[in-house]
């Protein structure tokens, strides 16, 4: 038996209609925006920005994971580290920063870090972590 699937439209307006239902996008009409649940994370609003993790993973992350296969057959690897230009580099940072920061501020708040006299920091971090703590 051979399973049928939906046309793409029905599939984009089945997964409209799941975003519309959990507020991540309003519709007027036939236009969609950003409901309040995206605007919160996307659009600067107050809160947290998730907007350079998203530049990080579609422009650092995503292309990377598409080249698995080759990486695995051939046993190469796909290490970026020290072969970013300048803005991939800005990209990186950012989006490592957006995603971890709130947990490393967290962290900087909440343990006692006076019984220690050395601390080490990971070379990936970027050193506003340090510098806002």
């Amino acid at each position: 038996m051979t399973a049928v699937t939906p046309e793409p439209i029905v599939k984009i307006a089945m997964g409209s209609a799941a975003m519309v239902s959990l507020g991540f996008i309003e519709q007027h009409g036939d236009h969609y925006q950003n409901g309040e649940h995206a605007a919160a994370f996307l659009a600067g609003k107050p809160g947290p920005d998730l907007r350079p993790m998203l530049r990080f993973f579609d422009q650092i992350s995503y292309p990377t994971w598409q080249k698995l296969a080759d990486a695995v057959r051939t046993g190469n690897g796909q290490a970026q580290f020290g072969k970013f230009d300048k803005r991939q580099q800005e990209i990186f940072s950012a989006g490592v920063e957006s995603f971890s920061g709130p947990s490393a501020a967290a962290l900087a708040t909440s343990y006692d870090f006076g019984r220690h006299n050395k601390v080490l920091m990971s070379l990936a971090a970027p050193a506003l972590f340090s510098l806002r703590s």
